[in-house]
């Protein structure tokens, strides 16, 4: 007896399933993006933590091995100075006074540790090479190279991309760069070493005084210094709260919220490296709810910083001020997300009151006697 055999087959997937199959795949890449973008943010904001605490580890060496110094150039004009570049050698009478010691320096640190030659980068006139190149003198203590990682951070979109190749830099095609036309001029192309963190002024300057290193109005330009021989030569042992006091910081608070703020924005949220080598992430915030002014005494809540203070003027009760204006294409926007107007801000820990001897966090601004 031959037996027989039913054959079935298997029905394919509907019209309605498949859509049903594909919204949920929709839904779940909907759900899984926004978490990878985030978990990607937050590993970028580690990295730049886990760096941060790096330099700090660096300065506070720099201490021990340098007697006391907080991080800064060593070459004065009374020091006798050898360099390969003819240029950057102080003339028989000696260099005019420190900071020219310094900014002949720092050009000979950025030349030797690209390499480039002496037509490559020139020495700017009248340069205070301390505000956004302070980084130059770690950079030869710990023989790091330059443009060193080190100093730049994960989300600094238009120094990474300067930094990938030297004749990228000069050759414009590393846009927006700083300097301007088609490329660089020579006494520009020093950005090409420039880094995302910073030293506070009162690191290498005077808390108080004519000496002390300012802002002239706007956050491009900075005061003559009235002694400029003073100036990087501060000890550490001048910080009297190293667990409160700012030393190194981002101009920008880059890794929070959907775009970045210039450090002096109330809405700027970022790690700082403090003296006693923490890091620790904190918002500026507004400086209080009254308007402009802290009375002393008065401690800010949460996770705020102090706001700055005005050098020439330690004992008075308005914070330091000067302008945001027209920033450039690399750096953040104005508040209304333009880049052309200016938006009147606070110091904070750039201009503590009281300067190595204030309070960032944790405490109360003292009163300072003048």
């Amino acid at each position: 007896m031959i037996g027989s055999f039913r054959r079935t087959t298997r029905a394919g997937f509907t019209l309605i399933e498949l859509l049903v199959v594909i919204a949920i795949i929709a839904l779940l890449i909907g759900i899984l993006l926004p978490a990878m973008s985030e978990a990607r943010k937050t590993a970028k904001t580690t990295k730049c933590i886990a760096k941060m605490q790096q330099i700090g580890v660096a300065v506070n060496s720099y201490a021990i091995s340098y007697q006391d110094k907080i991080v800064s150039f060593s070459w004065t004009r009374n020091l006798p100075v050898q360099t390969a570049f003819a240029d950057l050698a102080p003339p028989a009478t000696g260099y005019v006074d420190d900071l020219q010691a310094a900014a002949s320096q720092a050009i000979d640190i950025i030349r030797r540790r690209i390499p480039v030659g002496a037509g490559d980068i020139q020495r700017p006139a009248n340069w205070i090479p301390q505000i956004l190149y302070n980084h130059l003198a770690l950079v030869e203590d710990q023989d790091w190279t330059v443009p060193t990682q080190n100093m730049l951070c994960t989300e600094d979109a238009a120094r990474n991309r300067w930094t990938k190749s030297w004749s990228t830099f000069i050759g414009g095609a590393a846009a927006p760069y700083a300097g301007g036309g088609a490329s660089p001029a020579a006494d520009q192309r020093r950005w090409f070493a420039s880094a995302s963190f910073n030293f506070v002024p009162a690191a290498m300057a005077p808390d108080s005084g004519s000496s002390a290193i300012i802002n002239a109005g706007t956050h491009r330009f900075y005061s003559p210094i009235a002694n400029p021989n003073v100036v990087g030569k501060r000890k550490y042992s001048s910080v009297l709260n190293p667990t409160g006091k700012v030393v190194v910081y981002d101009n920008e608070a880059r890794h929070f919220g959907k775009r970045s703020w210039h450090c002096v924005y109330p809405e700027a949220k970022q790690p700082l490296l403090f003296f006693d080598g923490h890091v620790n992430v904190h918002t500026n915030g507004v400086p209080s709810l009254t308007g402009n002014t802290l009375p002393f005494g008065q401690q800010r809540k949460g996770n705020e910083v102090n706001p700055g203070w005005i050098p020439t003027a330690p004992t008075g009760g308005t914070p330091f001020t000067y302008g945001y204006q027209n920033p450039e294409p690399w750096e953040a926007p104005l508040r209304n997300g333009t880049y052309t107007g200016t938006d009147t801000m606070t110091g904070y820990y750039r201009y503590t009151r009281g300067g190595l001897k204030g309070h960032d966090v944790g405490a109360a601004e003292p009163h300072f006697p003048n």
